[in-house]
């Protein structure tokens, strides 16, 4: 398994850095997507629900509340988004 340190490439003059504080990952693994996201289409299926969650933080006399949602993603232009993807040795 190979331990990734820090990955920068460049684009337009600009540097990006990517700390993944000791993550390993096997060869042939994607590890950084990048490129146009604007072709990455997220979208509503349902409408959002709220649960009171009274028991979870009944010891300290507070109340919480979980929120769920409903949604699909679709990719409709693949060439828009590439994947680095770690090299064997």
């Amino acid at each position: 398994m190979t331990e990734v340190i820090s990955v920068r490439f460049n684009n337009k003059g600009k540097a990006y850095f990517f700390d993944p504080s000791g993550l390993t990952v096997k060869p042939g693994e994607k590890v950084v997507l990048f490129g146009n996201f604007s072709y990455f289409w997220i979208a509503d299926r349902g409408k959002m629900s709220f649960k009171r969650q009274d028991e979870l933080y009944s010891n300290t006399g507070q109340v919480g509340f979980r929120a769920t949602k409903r949604v699909d993603a679709k990719l409709v232009l693949p060439e828009a988004i590439k994947c680095l993807q770690v090299k064997g040795k």
